[in-house]
């Protein structure tokens, strides 16, 4: 009678690929096969080890992940080079919403970790969506058996949800971001930048320049409401106009902004003497639309952001912006979980240096 494939059932408290997975790996690792030699068909480790086919894709996408093997399209599967150099993860919010290739801080922060890790041959960085990361929690330790630790980017609810497990991994973790989530974060290590400090720096140095009437441009997600809340708390301690029909609310962060604006009329704009974006993308639309309607920026209205992305200077005039020092940060987050590793933890949370950088825009 033909032997029917099993699945991939647990044996005992083990998965059935889990167990091949691990054979596999130690035969590669034992060298049998040379680096860049043919590796097993699906064919053959399915009737090797009496499993399914579709389990067989499941363990050839681990060895994959691990960097154990790679595939060419219609010519096979072979062993890849060893590499000795260890992962960090990088699991990134807003992917359902965005494409990370536009948004910018989300690169620019990915290149420096990357460029830090991989300075010293010993890390690399990989970003991963949360939907990906959630599928591959179950068998993390399996897909990436050199994992050196997990940074999570300014995604709270998912490292509040998952903290238990991977602390039960001995996973070390980090979460970047917001300090608004400070309350969720009791025993969850962090790098956090000051929201009060960020509106304080902005508002403080509108103000100091005598500037009086002073609009705001947010988003209802983020940390944006807290920005926009923070502006209101700031001009009406200092007896100072925070007027509704000055709250401008982009629809969307990328596209929308500009839309937003050609709805309103320019006379409100005129009322105005500064405008306070709690973050650049907004800012790019608020100089372009305020100089399209004959609104000279500074003179007449000085603008403000919140980030420092490399757009800042890519216009003109180029971005007063509340730095968020995502290259510092970048180093600094790198530095911190891999001292979580080595069991030196220090401080729970650490605090991102932001601070005010003054151009052209106001």
């Amino acid at each position: 009678m033909a032997k029917t494939p099993r699945s991939g059932k647990k044996t005992g408290k083990t998965h059935r690929y889990e167990e091949v997975a691990r054979a596999l790996t130690r035969e590669i690792e034992s060298g049998k096969i040379p680096v860049h030699g043919l590796f097993h068909s699906e064919r053959d480790i399915a009737r090797r080890y009496e499993i399914s086919p579709l389990t067989v894709r499941k363990i050839y996408d681990i060895l994959e992940g691990q960097s154990l093997i790679y595939r060419l399209h219609g010519k096979g599967t072979f062993v890849a080079p060893r590499s000795r150099r260890r992962r960090i993860l990088v699991v990134l919010d807003l992917a359902e919403r965005f494409d990370s290739r536009n948004y910018d801080r989300v690169d620019f922060f990915l290149g420096a970790m990357d460029a830090c890790a991989t300075a010293s041959r010993e890390h690399e960085v990989v970003a991963i969506k949360e939907a990906a990361f959630r599928a591959e929690l179950p068998d993390l330790l399996l897909r990436y058996p050199n994992l050196a630790g997990i940074l999570f980017f300014r995604n709270i609810d998912l490292v509040v949800e998952v903290q238990g497990a991977l602390k039960a991994l001995g996973v070390p973790f980090l979460f970047y971001g917001s300090n608004q989530h400070l309350p969720r974060l009791a025993e969850i290590p962090a790098r956090l930048y000051d929201e009060a400090k960020i509106t304080r720096l902005a508002m403080e140095h509108l103000t100091a320049a005598g500037r009086r009437r002073i609009g705001v441009a947010f988003i209802q997600a983020g940390a944006s409401p807290l920005r926009l809340q923070r502006w209101r708390e700031f001009l009406l301690a200092r007896g100072l106009p925070a007027e509704d029909r000055w709250i401008f609310q982009a629809r969307h962060f990328y596209g929308s902004f500009h839309q937003t604006l050609r709805e309103i009329p320019a006379q409100t704009f005129r009322e105005l003497d500064a405008l306070y974006c709690t973050s650049d993308s907004f800012a790019v639309d608020a100089v372009q639309h305020l100089l399209a309607i004959g609104i000279r920026v500074p003179e007449e209205v000085a603008v403000v952001a919140v980030n420092h992305s490399p757009i800042c200077l890519q216009i003109h005039p180029n971005l007063t912006t509340v730095s968020i020092p995502l290259f510092e940060d970048a180093q600094a987050c790198l530095a911190k979980i891999l001292a979580l590793g080595a069991g030196k933890p220090g401080a729970l949370h650490d605090e991102s240096p932001v601070a005010l950088l003054e151009r052209q825009s106001g």
